[in-house]
């Protein structure tokens, strides 16, 4: 199955248990919103990509 249509299916069930869904911009996993740090040229990363960014 295409990427983009699990990433809707996935964001449709979080938002039906009240949580938001959110991908890591850098290694692609899923997150809750809350847990995603903002990596300036990156975008949205989980807390070990943003400091895998942060160290470069």
């Amino acid at each position: 199955m295409q990427v983009w249509i699990m990433k809707i299916i996935v964001s449709f069930l979080f938002a039906l248990m009240g949580m938001q869904a959110a991908w890591c911009d850098s290694c692609g996993e899923l997150y809750q919103a809350g847990q995603l740090q903002h990596v300036d040229g990156i975008g949205e990363c989980c807390a070990s990509c943003a400091e895998y960014w942060e160290g470069c």
